[in-house]
């Protein structure tokens, strides 16, 4: 189930769990960002296919986009995780998004995403469902409205639209699925799905850098070199 605190400001939910209630996780969704223990998602290249992968902040583990619609996907490699549908070009309002799935190769899932839907200001974005199946097989769902509809949760049509989705119970996210309602008149997909950061606790634990373990050693070799000049005093002068 979601939960809402208090402390910050919390979308509203309508809710729907598909599995019993004795089962079910407890998750917390957010409009906005809080990166906190979270890792950047980068494409390394301008990519196509179905699925993408992505680096999670160079820690050797991925994040996986795939989508239903037809064509598959593109990513832009410039920053954070851009992730459209192939077939998109410019601002990327040639081809709109209107379903798209994130999940990782971490081993049993992670513990928060962070991700905005992007709007471009020509688009009505329609009524959009999250969700998202979790440890021990529970799938919930929730559903976004459009901010022009006065619903809550909301898809803003221009500009960010940032959630922070939290598992704050010990169990993990594994997969999560937005789907776009694109039947009703006048409504749309959005832009792009960007700006992704993966958070897995103590899963994601960055890779040192070449050069970090470089200069680590080098301010090892004194150290050792005291060491031994002390054995060898030691050794030449026993008591």
């Amino acid at each position: 189930m979601f939960t809402a605190p208090t402390r910050v400001a919390v979308l509203a939910l309508t809710l729907s769990a598909l599995a019993p209630a004795s089962s079910q996780a407890t998750l917390v969704l957010t409009a906005g960002v809080d990166n906190t223990n979270t890792a950047n998602v980068l494409f390394q290249a301008d990519d196509t296919g179905n699925p993408l992968n992505a680096n999670i902040d160079h820690t050797g583990s991925l994040a996986i986009f795939s989508t239903t619609q037809a064509g598959g996907l593109i990513a832009d490699p410039n920053g954070q995780a851009n992730v459209a549908p192939d077939g998109s070009t410019g601002n990327r309002s040639g081809t709109l998004l209107t379903n798209i799935s994130v999940t990782t190769d971490l081993s049993g899932g992670f513990e928060k995403i962070v991700f905005n839907l992007f709007g471009d200001g020509l688009s009505n974005i329609g009524p959009a469902t999250l969700t998202v199946s979790s440890t021990g097989g529970t799938t919930t769902t929730t559903t976004f409205d459009a901010a022009s509809n006065n619903v809550d949760p909301f898809i803003a049509n221009n500009g960010n639209n940032f959630y922070t989705l939290t598992a704050s119970a010990g169990e993990l996210i594994q997969s999560i699925t937005i789907d776009v309602d694109t039947s009703q008149m006048g409504t749309t997909g959005t832009i792009d799905l960007r700006q992704v950061r993966i958070g897995a606790g103590a899963a994601i634990t960055p890779t040192p850098e070449p050069s970090t373990v470089v200069m680590a050693l080098a301010g090892l070799i004194p150290v050792a070199l005291i060491q031994i000049r002390r054995r060898c005093r030691a050794a030449s002068n026993p008591s």
